[in-house]
């Protein structure tokens, strides 16, 4: 390894082999160092060998530990083992495992070892969110819960074994609001949100932070991104807005009672940058500590101009200290993206708990959905119309759901210009409930889609939009300007056309009818056509049921001229404003609504989910998927949902049984609602409409049953942890020991076996201590290994002697008593022959 620049820092490394090499690159390029900055640039060198000769701050040999040192400092890395020749060779720092991502996003389940207990936590000022906001910097966190009987003491179950010893390794003994963090394992292998209260600060005792965006270890690429280091003085703050100064970092600091830094630094943003990044630095650790428990995730207030309801309102635009997302916030509805453009390398990722927030909100999540999405080129006005699809979703009784005439039109952003403004996939962020006129109930989504063929987009990029937009919606509004070229049959997936600034009203009249005339018209098929052009006509006419086209007029010249055009239907033609009238109804009305429907089965919420995670997959290579992937895509999808409806129903019925704080229930009852449960869970799974076969589907079901399994195992413990007998075992056990041997010491004293007799003592002493040991680490939560030892020993003697024990002496008092009674039965039958014959 050496080291070439000043300025920039430029190294060259030696690798074992090419292909150690080519692991390296394909791990660490384009890697940030901090969070939008310092980013890693890798490329292979045209030298085939380097030369060092000396190990110092510059280079380093690692085949040669012994060459001469200029300096004091030993490398970054530890030596490979088979290199390292002693103790006085080289200073070894301490080598942590590099950050993965959770295993509960990648694998599903949480392994053993995968919950965090600490304690010494600040009554008065710690709650769950600040405990995320610390224990989040070394993994995702699932659950935080505080526990009721050891006041100042949580349970924080995190996404792997990996993560809670990295939070173990660099939390335990940290100082925090006046007092020394205890953290440890926990023997629980899950966090079950039972016994929850109120804290001091009012919130909740218990929080899911499974589908909060601010976990940052969801994926393999978010997690190779995290720095994993030790607490320190310094903290990178990021994702900031441009107006924010250091006296607003000052106030915020006094306004949440930490103390403020010594030295700020904001670094050089780029000249389309929309955030700030830079350091703060603290007097102390312990400082720093605090200010990072109590602000990260805190979101900054900056007014927006198209959420604000009153001049003064604003909406929550980015956060202060180190996170790069915000976390879903629905309380105010707003698009959401949900589908990331990457441009540099022309990926797309789906922001999967964004989804899930919106989606499987309890009262959606079993509801069939509707999904409108509006695709097409990009400066179309695609986010212009759905625009309007809001307003009459929010209005849709009243018979003036457009709006008023000065009214600014508001929702999905969008402006004038030859600059595209959406990328990627967005939805609004509330679902709309419906009644259908049939009674049933209906959940109604709308989705935004980046424009196609820009200067930025490539082939691929427009039709991975297009395809995902289609595969996943009810009705797609393919919105095309002036006339259906060529080009537009071809790369089509959609239900509707949509005819913008139609200039031809004399040949086909606006509306419905006019396009039904004009689409007929250009998808016929003749013979005079090429026969690539005659395919793609007979080719859409079997793939959609349903289509349909709609001409609408141009909106008028100040839409097109005016910079400043907001929306107000002063500024649009009467002509435009009567036909959107009329389209929208035909899309949205209760009527004509057409729920999402795969293979035949009608799509919930719920099942919306897994298709998006199954189709982003097969589009995230380098080319796109044949029919064949997507199909197979779509069978997980299906089964994958299907999985996830029988747990869900499972988990339902034994909540009722023995969650939360239902009382204690018998083992054996509680295995019998288990199988009855399992059962149903079972049969709903095979009752549901499901692809790809019936040895496909048997996978899925046997994953059921061994998740189903798992549910069950932690409902066991939780309901043995409300035995009032099984909690009082360890001191049971300990109690019969000592009075045991205080009576066989006394016994064996009185007849002069005193070497018996102290070795009695011995054991009653050491059970003594035990009992006193144990029942210290119940009330402090301190020394969890020391306790748990002591429960097993005394569940082993319990098991092996005590058990025993009672057992035989319950079956000799049964067998005595039998006996007995026989014996009684006998004599009183010989006594009654004998006064017979008496008498």
């Amino acid at each position: 390894m050496r080291h070439l620049g000043k300025k920039i820092l430029n190294v060259m490394c030696t690798f074992e082999s090419v292909f150690c090499a080519q692991k390296a690159k394909a791990a660490l390029n384009g890697a940030d160092i901090y969070a939008g900055c310092c980013t890693l640039k890798i490329e292979y060198a045209r030298p085939t060998r380097l030369n060092v000769i000396r190990n110092d701050n510059d280079s380093w040999d690692y085949t040669k530990p012994y060459l001469g040192r200029r300096g004091s400092h030993g490398p970054l890395l530890p030596l490979p083992s088979r290199y390292r020749m002693g103790s006085r060779d080289t200073p070894e720092l301490v080598a942590y495992p590099l950050p993965q991502a959770s295993s509960s996003y990648m694998h599903g389940g949480n392994p053993s070892g995968s919950v965090v207990m600490v304690s010494g936590l600040h009554q008065l000022k710690m709650n769950c969110s600040r405990v995320f906001n610390l224990f989040c910097l070394y993994g995702n966190i699932e659950k935080v819960k505080f526990m009721k009987t050891i006041p100042g003491t949580a349970l924080v179950e995190m996404g792997d074994e990996y993560a809670v010893e990295r939070a173990v390794t660099h939390l335990n003994n940290v100082k925090l609001f006046g007092k020394r963090l205890n953290v440890c394992v926990s023997k629980q292998h899950s966090v079950v949100p039972s016994q929850i209260f109120e804290l001091e600060d009012g919130t909740s005792s218990y929080k899911d932070f499974a589908m909060s965006k601010n976990n940052r270890f969801t994926s393999a690429g978010q997690a190779s991104k995290n720095i994993i280091q030790p607490p320190s003085c310094v903290l990178h703050y990021y994702n900031v807005p441009l107006c924010v100064t250091e006296e607003t970092f000052v106030k915020l600091c006094e306004d949440h009672e930490v103390l403020s830094f010594i030295k700020y630094k904001v670094f050089d943003p780029k000249p389309s940058a929309k955030t700030l990044s830079g350091l703060l630095e603290w007097e102390c650790k312990t400082d720093a500590v605090e200010a990072l428990t109590v602000l990260n995730h805190y979101q900054i207030r900056v007014p927006s101009k198209l959420y604000e309801e009153e001049e003064d309102d604003a909406l929550p635009d980015s956060d202060a200290l180190p996170d790069s997302d915000d976390e879903v916030e629905l309380d105010k509805p707003r698009p959401i993206q949900i589908v990331l453009a990457h441009e540099d390398d022309h990926n797309f990722e789906l922001d999967e708990s964004a989804l899930e927030k919106i989606l499987l909100q309890e009262h959606i999540k079993d509801l069939n959905i509707v999904v409108v999405s509006v695709a097409g080129a990009f400066r179309k006005g695609k986010s212009f119309l759905l625009d309007f699809m809001l307003r009459y979703m929010y209005n849709r009784t009243s018979p003036c759901w457009i709006g008023g005439n000065t009214e600014p039109l508001t929702g999905f952003t969008w402006r004038g210009g030859c600059e595209r403004e959406t990328t990627g996939i967005q939805i609004w962020s509330e679902v709309f409930v419906i009644d259908k006129p049939n009674g049933t109930k209906v959940a109604v989504l709308l989705m935004d889609t980046q424009g196609a063929f820009d200067s930025q987009s490539t082939i691929k990029d427009c039709a991975t939009v297009f395809a995902l937009s289609t595969m996943t919606s009810s009705v797609q509004v393919y919105n095309l300007s002036q006339n259906i070229q060529e080009d537009d049959l071809q790369h089509l997936q959609t239900l509707m056309f949509l005819i913008r600034d139609w200039s031809y009203p004399y040949e086909h009249a606006y509306g419905l009818e006019g396009g039904k005339k004009f689409l007929e018209k250009r998808l016929q098929v003749k013979q005079n056509q090429h026969e690539e052009l005659q395919n793609v006509r007979k080719h859409i006419h079997s793939c959609f049921s349903n289509l349909g086209c709609f001409l609408l007029p141009h909106p008028g010249l100040k839409v097109a001229t005016n910079p400043n055009f907001d929306g107000r239907l002063n500024d649009i033609d009467e002509d435009f404003k009567n036909e959107l009238r009329n389209l929208v109804p035909l899309l949205l009305a209760p009527e004509n609504l057409v729920e999402k429907e795969i293979s035949g089965s009608k799509v919930t919420c719920r099942d919306l989910v897994e298709y998006f995670k199954a189709y982003i997959k097969i589009y995230q290579g380098e080319e796109l998927p044949h029919p064949k992937s997507m199909l197979q895509a779509t069978a997980e999808a299906n089964n994958l949902a299907a999985v996830a409806g029988a747990k869900d129903l499972y988990s339902k019925g034994m909540e009722q049984v023995c969650g939360g704080d239902k009382p204690y229930i018998a083992p054996s009852d509680l295995e019998q609602k288990h199988q009855d449960f399992r059962e149903s869970a079972i049969r709903q799974f095979r009752s549901v409409k499901k692809m790809g076969g019936e040895e496909f589907c048997r996978r899925y079901q046997e994953q059921l049953e061994v998740e189903i399994d798992e549910i069950y195992a932690n409902f066991v413990k939780h309901n043995d942890g409300k035995n009032i007998f099984y909690a009082a075992r360890t001191p049971a056990t300990l109690f019969a020991v000592m009075f045991a041997m205080y009576i066989i010491s006394g016994l064996t004293g009185f007849l002069g076996m005193n070497s018996i007799a102290a070795l009695c003592n011995l054991v009653l002493g050491m059970a003594l201590i035990s009992f006193c040991t144990w029942a210290y680490v119940k009330y402090s939560g301190e020394f969890r290994e020391v306790g748990t030892a002591i429960d097993q020993i005394a569940e082993a003697i319990w098991e092996q002697v005590l058990k025993p024990m009672s057992d035989n002496l319950m079956e000799d008092h049964m067998r005595q008593s039998v006996k007995n009674s026989i014996k009684a039965g006998l004599t009183e039958q010989v006594a009654h022959h004998a006064r017979l014959k008496t008498d």
